[in-house]
């Protein structure tokens, strides 16, 4: 007798518990639950089927040789009576019957390769429990045998065909010459392309020590009218079923992983028939190919699947070189074992239709459940033609994966399949118009808050200072790994249910998917100079800055950039419709840190006052307030803020040492005024410095106190300062007490503090300066693998955005984004400046006062000031840049909108205020221009100048 085979040799030292994702069988087990059994039938019938089929009877002794035994086990058949139990006490037994035969390895050394049971149950049901050590009978061999054994219980003299044993065919292909060639080549061919196989998914693998191995059951189905859908569909498509419901799983598990690309293993059971009865033969033939999976490159989800379906071809010619040896050569080539640990098995392009024939389900019932173990495999997932329909299972092992992360998946997978059978349009939608909400959803929805709707009236042109959505942009460099940093996401993205909400275009609510999405991209620089490094990121940054989100998509994205030496620079961009600033900031701290930052969660007494009797006391107090303001500040900008429809925004920073802070503390303390007041006093004092009349009214984002969860739940509140009355300290006083106050009546949001002073003094921007405090956010640790080193926040209707955050040494960094139309570059550099002079000027002196007028007034900005100014690309026109230009041109036109530096081909139509009504004369010039006619109902479904132009690409095909 030969030896194991490769994967039967894999399996045998599966068995060990000192490799990852070892200690385990590879075996598989199910269940059948049936009516009336006979179980002298069913024991013949055993009897004979171990005679028939000698891989039942496998012997592997110690050091890992096998053989057959003699003679088949005299208690084939083990029976468990649960007739007399009462029914809860039954389904206890069954469960914890299948627990311990899920988790069982069979004794190999005692020749007993598979284990059958009966559980008789009350009103003469009974569950068939049949498991299979894979070593000797792989799945498809497995359906072999039950197909036998109901043949041998339906009639016992039945005969089969005299058949060859397995060891003896696998030696005969062992030495074909003809495959010996094949296999020669083949190995030659895996061996060239080792350097091509794409790494392995990046599984947010568990960190857990716990030895045993812990496999879990998840399982869906398709009925018969969805399996003939998805059928028709493959067939429309001209691709097989098994491909399409391939891709439709890769599709899945790279969106949750933020993998661009990554390997499968994909498992076949090909036998060559090299000799007569091949087919009938009970063992181990099966074998796999490593895909690699690329998710970027096709434009939509079917040249997706057919892109893998190619692949697949390509691979399967090649698979006479076992997978197992393919793992070995590039574990040696990386210096590294390397896993598999993802494995997709189809059974739906069987001969015979269902995985069993009638006679199995009339003899012994249906396969209720199913579950299978392979070492080194954390999620085998299998989709499978039975009963009619498709069955689709999971196995996972709940002891490396967590249980939240798999289920939101599975969910993704088997709701991205029941979408596509549902819609097929959406296999030929581009992939990057994918709709969440469309393939996995939850239920509940969420009504959006008066700020969430502002924000989304600032991403049109309607009001002055818009077409820009209200969102951070962040950047860090550091020494983490880009697989860390996708691991970590996808733990996040099921753990924070803000990384998977998006907003209902059609309804304007806040939906949560169960689709666990991970937005992450990964560029390598690592072969590029310091020097083009930067200007690589640059030229990035310009775009990324100020593109907006589509809705109905995860409102956030993470771009990983590799710079050579183990450097990576982060790109982190995140949409005040998901999350506010404190929240961003808590969750780029358990990203870089790999631990969520403690959030305080102060709880708030009602004191009986009703949401209406609060909201009226909170609307009385500021329409006091707010008499005091008697007009829209004259601050000198740059031209009338009501004139700019939209605008750029760069950011200046200065930093305060850790030495100054301390003593300002205590200059402040000794005033019984917080840290907070300390620096909000002196940003109000420097901005009043360039207000005529010395008097002024800024906004201060501010979040609930009770709330200690990642989400948009800021609000803002009103803050005056008159520098013409009392002294610097007394106002300083007063900006504390109207703080605390402000906090009192957030009942009445910020929004309607706004459209007060719009209703009395608009139609510029009432309150475009905001004044951010960022002292009580999470920061990155000294220790942080991670730093960060610039950013930029945008907000519609604001001008100047002053924020200061501490830092992690205790310094103090400001920052203002402005927008460069609004106001001079030169004028931020001062307005920083001056807050310096003030600071040091307060530090030095240990008093709180503010320093002479003649100190403010200043001649020349110092080198401390840092502006963050990228200089805008310079990009090589093509015809198609060309035609895309005159397009954005066209609408400019019809919408009136004046075209800007940051305003180009890609910005979306609704950010430049189309209407219905602009799309008629859009049509007419576009048939002047191209002279090509496209109807207006064809145009509405065009978001952007490059959707109008393979709109008219596809309209001249059509027309040759």
């Amino acid at each position: 007798m030969s030896g194991l085979t490769p994967m039967q040799a894999a399996c045998w030292f599966g068995r060990e518990v000192n490799a990852k994702l070892g200690g385990v069988a590879s075996h598989l087990y199910s269940e059948f639950d049936g009516e009336s059994i006979n179980l002298e039938k069913l024991r013949a019938a055993l009897g004979k089927l171990f005679l028939t089929h000698e891989m039942l009877r496998l012997k592997i002794d110690r050091a890992g040789n096998p053989a057959i035994a003699d003679k088949p086990s005299l208690c084939a058949l083990e029976i468990d009576d649960f007739t007399l139990l009462p029914l809860e006490a039954v389904k206890q037994q069954l469960t914890l019957k299948r627990q311990e035969w899920a988790h069982q390895a069979l004794d190999l050394s005692q020749g007993k390769a598979a284990r059958f049971s009966i559980s008789l149950l009350p009103n003469h049901a009974f569950r068939f429990h049949i498991d299979t050590d894979m070593i000797a009978i792989d799945p498809d061999s497995c359906r072999l045998l039950i197909e036998d054994l109901a043949m041998f219980y339906q009639d016992t003299t039945s005969a089969l065909p005299s058949k060859p044993t397995f060891f003896s065919w696998h030696d005969m292909e062992k030495s074909d010459p003809q495959l010996k060639l094949q296999r020669k080549a083949d190995r030659a061919w895996w061996k060239s392309r080792l350097n091509q196989i794409a790494p392995a998914p990046s599984l947010p693998f568990l960190d857990t020590s716990q030895p045993q191995a812990e496999s879990h059951h998840y399982s869906a189905w398709l009925d018969a009218e969805q399996r003939s859908g998805l059928i028709a569909l493959a067939r429309q498509h001209a691709i097989t079923p098994s491909n399409l419901m391939l891709g439709l799983f890769a599709r899945a598990l790279g969106k949750a992983t933020g993998d661009h690309e990554f390997r499968l293993s994909v498992p076949t059971f090909w036998r060559p028939p090299i000799c007569e009865g091949t087919d009938r033969i009970v063992g181990d033939f099966v074998n796999f190919v490593v895909l690699n999976i690329k998710m970027h490159g096709a434009p939509t989800l079917i040249d997706f699947c057919r892109q893998i379906a190619t692949d697949m071809t390509s691979l399967l010619s090649h698979s006479s070189y076992a997978g197992v040896n393919v793992m070995r050569d590039l574990s040696l080539y990386h210096g590294i074992a390397q896993l598999a640990p993802i494995v997709f098995t189809s059974a739906i392009d069987l001969p015979g239709g269902d995985l069993f024939s009638p006679r199995v389900h009339k003899q012994f019932g249906r396969m209720n459940w199913t579950i299978s173990q392979g070492s080194q495999v954390a999620l085998d997932s299998q989709v499978v033609s039975i009963d009619g329909g498709i069955m689709i299972n999971w196995d996972v092992r709940h002891e490396a994966l967590p249980k939240e992360w798999v289920s939101a998946v599975f969910e993704h997978f088997v709701a991205l399949t029941k979408a596509v059978i549902e819609a097929p349009k959406l296999l030929s939608s581009p992939l990057g118009k994918l709709q969440s909400r469309l393939i996995c959803e939850e239920t509940l929805t969420t009504d959006l808050t008066a700020m969430q709707r502002a924000y989304l009236l600032g991403r049109t042109t309607q009001m002055p200072l818009g077409g820009v959505a209200m969102q951070e942009q962040l950047e860090y460099r550091g020494a983490l790994s880009p697989e860390i940093v996708r691991l970590r996401l996808s733990k996040m993205v099921v753990k924070h249910p803000c990384l998977r909400t998006f907003v209902d275009s059609k309804t304007l609510k806040l939906r949560t998917s169960h689709c666990p999405q991970v937005n992450v991209t990964h560029v390598d620089l690592s072969l590029m100079s310091p020097e083009q490094i930067e200007s690589e990121l640059s030229r990035r940054r310009y775009a990324y800055s100020h593109h907006i989100f589509e809705l109905e998509q995860p409102l956030w994205d993470i771009t990983l950039f590799s710079l050579g030496n183990g450097i990576l620079h982060v790109f982190a961009r995140f949409d005040a419709l998901i999350l506010d600033a404190r929240s961003i900031a808590s969750l780029m701290v358990e990203l870089f840190e790999g631990q969520a930052p403690y959030l305080p969660n102060i709880e708030i007494t009602a004191d009986g006052s009703d949401q209406k009797e609060l909201r009226a006391k909170a609307k009385h107090y500021w329409l006091e307030k707010l008499n005091h303001v008697t007009g829209l500040m004259q601050f000198p900008w740059h031209q009338p803020l009501e004139s700019i429809s939209s605008s750029r925004y760069q950011r200046q920073s200065l930093e305060i040492s850790k030495e100054t802070m301390r003593q300002l503390c205590r200059v402040g303390g000794e005033q019984n005024l917080f840290k907070n007041t300390v620096i909000m006093a002196t940003v109000m004092e420097v901005i009043s410095h360039h207000i005529d009349d010395r008097k002024l009214c800024v906004a201060v984002p501010v979040i609930p106190l009770n709330s200690s969860t990642y989400a948009s739940q800021s609000t803002f509140i009103a803050l005056q300062w008159d520098a013409n009355q009392q002294p610097f300290v007394d106002r300083a006083k007063q900006l504390q007490s109207d703080t605390f106050e402000g906090l009192e009546h957030l009942a009445f949001s910020g929004v309607d503090l706004a459209r007060i002073l719009f209703d009395k003094y608009g139609p510029a921007p009432t309150l475009p300066i905001v004044v951010t405090s960022g002292l009580s956010w999470p920061t990155l640790s000294k220790s942080a693998p991670m730093t960060l080193c610039r950013g930029l926040t945008q907000t519609p209707q604001v001008a100047i955005d002053v924020r200061f955050v501490a830092q992690a040494d205790g310094a103090v960094m400001f920052s203002i984004d402005y927008a460069i139309d609004a106001v001079s570059e030169h004028l931020v550099a001062a307005l920083l400046e001056r807050i310096d002079i003030v600071m040091t000027h307060m530090a030095e002196t240990k008093t709180f006062t503010s320093p002479p007028e003649d100190a403010l007034d200043l001649a020349n900005v110092r080198s401390r000031v840092v502006l963050f100014k990228d200089v805008v690309p310079v990009v090589e026109s093509t015809p198609a840049d060309v035609t895309k230009r005159k397009i954005f041109a066209i609408y400019c036109k019809a919408l009136g909108a004046e075209p800007k530096d940051h305003l180009d081909e890609k910005t979306a139509f609704t950010q430049l205020g189309l209407r219905p009504s602009h799309l008629k004369q859009i049509s007419a010039e576009l048939l002047s221009e191209f002279s090509v006619a496209l109807p207006i109902m064809q145009l509405i479904s065009c978001s952007d100048a490059s959707e109008v132009a393979a709109l008219l690409d596809h309209s001249r095909v059509l027309s040759e």
